[in-house]
């Protein structure tokens, strides 16, 4: 409806102000009203501001996975659908299929799961892109309730811009012999 398209509009002409993060091989912008925050197992972790960092909190985070060799994205995107439905009833697929990041097509799912600990539900999405032997996994996840409060900025601020950087790609590591 006529609602519906005025949002839509809305939403759209908003500019959003960005800061660009560019450390360990990896380019990407994200809203300056988000900040990063300090976390061990990835490699980095923002949150919006204005809210108390908790598990609960909406947070975009990536994570390097170091693989055995070269695989293709098809093949990556094979295993890491697996590791979801590995998650049993606690866990639906909602949203699946390819995404168009800076300079590279990616892959995208969009889930639910139950977090039994907090008695939570939660909505992720995550977009993983393959150079090489290194997996790049960008994950934005929410309580449900406020996961499409920053959905929208996420997919079109962030993984929209994000890249690698040009001297960690393949035709950059090969020998002179």
């Amino acid at each position: 409806g006529v609602i519906g398209i005025n949002i839509y509009l809305q939403s759209s002409i908003k500019v959003v102000e960005v800061v660009e993060y560019a450390k360990s091989g990896v380019k990407f912008k994200y809203p300056k009203n988000w900040q990063e925050t300090p976390v061990i197992d990835k490699l980095t972790r923002i949150i919006p501001k204005n809210t108390i960092s908790s598990s609960l909190t909406p947070e975009f985070s990536i994570t390097i996975d170091e693989l055995f060799q070269s695989e293709t994205l098809g093949d990556y995107t094979k295993f890491s659908i697996q590791q979801i439905e590995a998650l049993g009833k606690n866990a639906k697929i909602i949203k699946s299929g390819q995404i168009q990041l800076a300079e590279t097509q990616g892959y995208q799912v969009v889930y639910q799961f139950r977090d039994n600990v907090h008695k939570v539900n939660f909505q992720e999405m995550q977009v993983w892109i393959v150079n090489g032997k290194k997996a790049y996994i960008l994950t934005y996840r929410a309580e449900d309730k406020s996961y499409p409060e920053f959905a929208k900025t996420v997919e079109e601020t962030i993984i929209k811009s994000f890249k690698l950087e040009k001297y960690r790609s393949e035709q950059s590591t090969n020998s002179i012999w």
